[in-house]
């Protein structure tokens, strides 16, 4: 991690919402902190193809993000896996997103 910048922590929300591809076409833009993105791994891939995005990933563990290294030019994120429920997928995401900012 760049020692002067914080990573910024994303949560995708609503897997069918046109987010990720929001988000796809942002990253060319250069940022001062890294990007981590809170996201189920299949969808992420699966838009990426999708949407014939072809980004390089960056998987991080949850209790080892403020230690991680983040890697420029690939889409650092944390998997949360989807749940039946899109409103349950959400909550877990955001405590997730929660856990690390505490």
């Amino acid at each position: 991690m760049q020692k002067n910048y914080n990573p910024i922590l994303i949560v995708s929300g609503e897997p069918r919402s046109i987010f990720l591809e929001i988000f796809f076409k942002t990253l060319n833009k250069r940022l001062k902190s890294p990007l981590i993105l809170i996201v189920d791994k299949k969808i992420l891939k699966r838009q990426m193809k999708l949407l014939k995005f072809n980004f390089e990933l960056n998987e991080l563990q949850k209790k080892e993000v403020l230690k991680s290294k983040f890697k420029k030019n690939k889409i650092n994120f944390i998997n949360v896996n989807l749940y039946k429920s899109t409103n349950q997928y959400i909550e877990k995401c955001f405590l997730v997103a929660f856990e690390i900012l505490k």
